[in-house]
């Protein structure tokens, strides 16, 4: 089983390496994040006085919340207003093809990303479907490993031929391509 408080506590540094030395304003949806930067102002969507029509932001992150939200195309096609010309959005998503949710399934037992009842999950190929379709490009990738017995794995990653079984999660940065057909001629907000 993942202990969460080391998995927290290093998905918590490798987004502080993701944040931009040039951001001044960062929104992020998910925990609260220890970002001590006096140069950086952080908000975060849960944030009541938060007016996301009166806000621009140089990186928005999105930390174990795409997993929640209903319809996340029509969420990320929203946040392209908030984000400012030449700035990213950083994605950190629960990959549902690691082994444990594949054997869990199997095994009939609701663990790890299967027990937290989102309302979407996703595997790499989505990830990067719903990130291409809402406008944006990635620009940089990494996985957040872990298993039990890497000879294990191993086998594993023979059977199933799928080269993610390990990854627990992604953290996919992308950035907003600027003139994209269709949603900024189409979708107005007001």
């Amino acid at each position: 089983m993942i202990d969460f408080n080391t998995y927290k506590r290093n998905i918590e540094e490798k987004i502080k390496n993701y944040i931009e030395s040039s951001s001044k304003k960062i929104l992020i949806f998910g925990e609260k994040l220890n970002i001590e930067n006096k140069n950086i102002k952080v908000f975060y969507f849960n944030d009541i006085n938060l007016n996301l029509d009166k806000n621009i932001f140089e990186q928005i992150i999105i930390y174990h919340e795409l997993e929640k939200i209903i319809n996340p195309k029509m969420f990320l096609l929203r946040l392209r207003q908030n984000l400012a010309k030449n700035s990213n959005i950083l994605f950190v998503v629960y990959n549902i093809s690691h082994f444990l949710n594949i054997l869990n399934i199997f095994n009939d037992k609701s663990k790890d990303a299967l027990s937290k009842n989102y309302c979407n999950h996703f595997n790499y190929f989505s990830l990067k479907n719903i990130i291409n379709d809402t406008g944006f490009e990635v620009i940089s990738e990494e996985i957040y490993v872990y298993f039990h017995n890497k000879k294990d794995i191993e086998h594993l990653i023979k059977i199933i031929k799928h080269p993610y079984v390990v990854a627990y999660s992604f953290i996919i940065k992308a950035k907003k391509i600027e003139k994209f057909p269709f949603i900024e001629s189409v979708w107005h907000w007001d």
